[in-house]
């Protein structure tokens, strides 16, 4: 017999929708105001609702989910991958109803929102096992939190490796903007594509095997929103392949700036993009706004993001190759390729073919070699800290031969890079190779991120205020990195953690989920994380 949490759900998830309509009402007037920089609106709440299923392609039929024409099962948003474009302005309150349709097998879920602070919204920050328990198979759960800062973001899947599968897509905060720019183009994603399903990725991460193609897989394709072709020559054996899979495309306007929203959606690749023939301005890093600078490329990490300006003075009778080149990740297909058209250029006109400039090798150290450049426009000096912490980091098998990561208390220093991202605060950013040596390269008005590269066999430091009660993980960006191991959580104000009052909603979620641990037992676990 189900328990009293268990019993409560059940009759609402009879009354739901597969998926329900966005309930944006008039944010669509006053997102163009915000495009403006102009914020003197009334916030409004803004809700949402994202049902999360499983999508298995079969008999040739794509319905434009699998970009590349591979007849692959996909975790899907509103049956859409990436999932749909999550909106809101500036201070706005957000609700996001969650429904988990996962089958084939059912698995617990749950979501989190890249780099929101959640300030006072702990609970909602949606990481499974930390902040809430996983969303049952059939259940749903409703997150609220506000827009406490802007720019551009996404939201995943934060249930074992999930969002390897498929679950994630764009999310856009809007708010002033201290550059001039003539159109948002909106976000851009960056995202490598397994061909394997992520259950067995997570498996295979911490095996015995020594072989690293196992235990770090290689990536099958890459894709810029979502697309790219695919060399069918290379697909699995018995799997249907198409070689006409589209690219994305822009559409630029002639004399314009033009605003992009990049975010790298990885699971494990470094994504460094450019455009053939034009320079990108960047002018945001994560949730940051930073001085303007000139790039020919931007390098980003897993998680991490940034908006750039792009200005249209390209041939507008051409069009241009945009791509996204990987470095510091095991793949099978080392560049993207989109398309970047002007005014009313046709779609039919191919790039013309030339060679493109070397990147710098970035592999021998796989750091960020844009840190110094990132200069936050609000200028913060590092103060003196009150609490030093210093972890180490080894990768090894364990006494079984399964392969773990450790943190502190290890003197060895691993041959590895790794995106570090650590939940809802920007925190000063620096880091230089070897061992730290408690100086700051840059201690006037260092870079502030939520997700930073931990160069190989080098430091990152990273300073931030403790100061929103919670538990906020830590961890590696890398999917499978979290996955065995590459994690801790900051316990911030434990006293005001302690007194704090857990909502029914959130109590429900958990004796939903105590119920359907009793009656599936360790099947309703991923063994991959310990994020259950």
């Amino acid at each position: 017999m189900p328990s009293r949490g268990l019993r409560r759900v059940l009759p609402q998830l009879r009354q739901l929708q597969p998926a329900c309509p966005d309930i944006w009402g008039p944010n669509q007037a006053r997102r163009k105001l915000a495009r403006r920089g102009v914020t003197g609106h009334a916030n409004l709440i803004l809700k949402m609702c994202l049902t999360l299923a499983s999508y298995e392609n079969t008999n040739g039929r794509y319905n434009g989910l699998s970009w590349h024409r591979m007849d692959l099962t996909l975790l899907t948003v509103n049956g859409q991958f990436p999932g749909p474009l999550v909106e809101a302005n500036w201070g706005d309150i957000v609700e996001v109803t969650v429904h988990n349709n996962i089958t084939g097998p059912e698995e617990g879920t749950a979501m989190h929102w890249h780099g929101i602070h959640q300030q006072g919204t702990g609970l909602m920050d949606g990481v499974s096992g930390i902040t809430q328990c996983p969303i049952v198979p059939g259940g749903s759960f409703t997150y609220r939190w506000r827009a406490s800062t802007y720019g551009s973001t996404w939201y995943h899947g934060h249930h074992a490796l999930q969002y390897g599968g498929g679950l994630w897509g764009p999310m856009v905060i809007y708010g002033p903007s201290h550059v001039k720019y003539d159109l948002d183009l909106g976000p851009v994603t960056l995202s490598d594509y397994y061909h394997y399903p992520y259950e067995k990725i997570a498996s295979d991460a911490i095996s015995t095997s020594n072989d690293t193609s196992v235990y770090a897989p290689n990536s099958n394709n890459h894709l810029i929103n979502g697309m790219n072709h695919f060399n069918c020559s290379l697909a699995p054996a018995n799997t249907t392949c198409k070689s006409n899979a589209p690219r994305a495309s822009l559409r630029f306007k002639s004399g314009k700036v033009h605003k992009l929203r990049f975010i790298n959606t990885s699971v494990e690749a470094m994504q460094i993009f450019s455009i053939d023939g034009h320079k990108l301005i960047v002018t945001t890093m994560d949730f940051v706004p930073v001085e303007p600078y000139e790039v020919e490329y931007i390098i980003l990490g897993v998680g991490m993001r940034a908006e750039v300006l792009v200005k249209g003075n390209g041939d507008p009778t051409r069009s241009y190759y945009m791509r996204s080149r990987i470095q510091c990740a095991a793949t099978k297909v080392n560049e993207t390729l989109g398309t970047v058209f002007y005014d009313e250029t046709p779609s039919t006109i191919v790039p013309a073919t030339k060679t493109v400039a070397a990147l710098p090798n970035f592999s021998s150290t796989c750091g960020d070699p844009d840190l110094h450049l990132k200069k936050p426009i609000y200028k913060k000096r590092v103060p003196k800290p009150d609490l030093t912490l210093l972890y180490d980091i080894e990768f090894r098998a364990n006494a079984s031969g399964n392969h773990e990561w450790l943190m502190n208390n290890v003197t060895f220093q691993a041959d590895w890079s790794r995106p570090l991202y650590i939940e809802a605060v920007d925190g000063h950013a620096d880091e230089s190779d070897g061992f730290y040596n408690g100086s700051l390269k840059y201690p006037k008005n260092p870079a502030r991120a939520d997700t930073e590269l931990l160069r190989r066999n080098g430091n990152l430091v990273v300073q931030f205020e403790a100061k929103n009660p919670g538990i906020w993980s830590f961890h590696c960006h890398t999917a499978w990195h979290a996955s065995v191991g590459l994690y801790i959580n900051f316990l911030v104000k434990p006293k005001k953690v302690q007194q704090s009052k857990i909502p029914d909603d959130v109590r429900e979620v958990c004796a939903a989920w105590d119920d359907y641990r009793q009656l599936h037992g360790e099947n309703a676990l991923p063994f991959d994380s310990g994020l259950r």
